[in-house]
């Protein structure tokens, strides 16, 4: 009995732990520190692997930051500074395939969200343009084959969010009708731990 009233609180435990991680996680984004704050989400993921939130949350901190990148790699190279461009895309290559790996774990759980499939076509696209022309090929491929999956969605999910009240879930989101007949039912399934 003791120990199992001990594994109940070690996991309510973690449960608190990913949620300080996640509340982090929002506050560094809101500051614009999306390495650090994409460093929380996934630490947050870590302590509680069946948040859908936390999981997104890493892959648009990491976004955020491939834009800021960028952006300043952008800049380098209208000012032809070679050195920096050099910098900046070592430090993107890497952040692209994080990008890929986050979208292979959040698509299975969160499918029908139109973002996670512009991000992942965006990191293929950019990923591919900082390579060969065999790289670049490869990136516009696969990035064309996610925006068509995006594009055969029959309906978007988005803003999806849950809170507790009265003892009973509740859970709130938009659903956007992609291509569904007019009048025909559509069934969301939600797992909620």
């Amino acid at each position: 009995e003791t120990q199992q009233q001990w594994t109940e609180f070690a996991q309510m435990a973690r449960v608190n732990i990913a949620q300080l991680s996640g509340q982090a996680g929002i506050e560094a984004f809101q500051e614009q520190e999306y390495a650090r704050s994409a460093e929380l989400f996934a630490a947050a993921a870590e302590e509680n692997p069946y948040s859908r939130d936390f999981r997104y949350n890493y892959v648009q901190a990491l976004f955020a930051h491939a834009q800021d990148l960028e952006e300043a790699r952008d800049s380098a190279l209208a000012k032809e500074q070679t050195a920096e461009v050099e910098r900046i895309e070592a430090e993107l290559l890497p952040l692209y395939d994080k990008l890929l790996s986050g979208f292979e774990a959040i698509q299975p759980i969160d499918p029908n969200n139109e973002m996670i499939y512009v991000i992942a076509a965006r990191a293929h696209r950019m990923k591919g343009l900082l390579g060969d022309e065999a790289a670049e090929k490869t990136g516009q491929d696969r990035a064309l084959e996610l925006l068509t999956q995006r594009d055969a969605l029959p309906v978007e999910v988005s803003q999806l969010s849950m809170r507790t009240e009265n003892g009973n879930a509740l859970v709130t989101g938009t659903i956007t009708n992609r291509s569904v007949a007019p009048n025909a039912t559509v069934t969301l399934r939600l797992t909620l731990l």
